[in-house]
């Protein structure tokens, strides 16, 4: 088994990303949640930061928010685009890792979105401490920060390897784990039918788990004042060992 860098994994999955993550199903059930999002925080002007295809900063957009996207994958961003012109949207769209926002990104944002398990990329724990300070810089005072991973501390717990099943447009798509003692396997195997034949792709990158513990302290010492852990972007409660996600909102 081949482990390739995080911006090769995605690379290759472009293409078949909306499919494997059920994109219009997405924008049709999160939309109303983003709306309110929008509407209770005031937010004007936002970046999503770790864009991917674009589902949150459409939402975002149609919200009435002036977007700024980002991401390290060019064919995500031509994809992201894509979708944008087809939908009659404008969305800035910026090439760069978290490392480099600073470099890359010259305004400041009523608020910033990190959602898709984008952190969990991050490599030893001082880089999701530059990455967080990033954010913390780009945002207005009283700005917010939301952030969307899963919740690690269930599946380290519990041992989770399947993470999911889906089928879509005649594949199968399965996300699959292998622990390390300092690190996560992410694993995509991917399956198709040709003819009376299957074939299959497969394809790993490396996970950092971030514990909520963790992360909630970062945010406190980098300076955001106050700090909110929810189950999911609808507001769940969150519970350490059920919640599939973990829905940070800091202010």
């Amino acid at each position: 088994m081949r482990v390739v860098d995080v911006k090769a994994f995605y690379d290759i999955l472009a293409d078949e990303y909306d499919s494997m993550t059920s994109f219009e199903q997405r924008l049709a059930k999160e939309e109303p949640l983003f709306r309110s999002l929008v509407e209770k925080h005031k937010i004007k002007i936002a970046l999503d930061a770790g864009a991917g295809t674009g589902v949150h900063s459409l939402l975002l957009a149609k919200s009435g928010v002036e977007v700024t996207a980002v991401d390290f994958s060019q064919k995500m961003l031509q994809l992201l685009s894509i979708h944008a012109q087809r939908q009659k949207l404008k969305i800035k769209t910026v090439k760069s890792d978290f490392l480099d926002l600073q470099k890359n990104v010259h305004q400041k944002f009523d608020a910033i979105f990190c959602m898709g398990n984008s952190l969990a990329h991050a490599k030893p724990q001082r880089e999701l401490n530059r990455i967080l300070s990033n954010f913390h810089r780009l945002l207005k005072p009283n700005g917010f920060l939301f952030i969307q991973i899963l919740n690690y501390d269930r599946i380290i717990l519990k041992r989770v390897i399947i993470q999911s099943i889906k089928e879509s447009d005649g594949k199968t798509f399965i996300r699959f784990y292998g622990f390390a003692d300092d690190h996560i396997d992410f694993n995509l195997l991917t399956i198709k039918r040709k003819g009376g034949l299957l074939e299959h792709r497969i394809q790993t990158t490396i996970l950092r788990p971030i514990m909520q513990k963790d992360i909630l302290g970062l945010l406190h010492e980098i300076g955001f004042k106050k700090v909110k852990s929810l189950g999911s972007l609808a507001g769940d409660k969150f519970v350490r060992s059920k919640s599939n996600d973990l829905f940070i909102v800091a202010e």
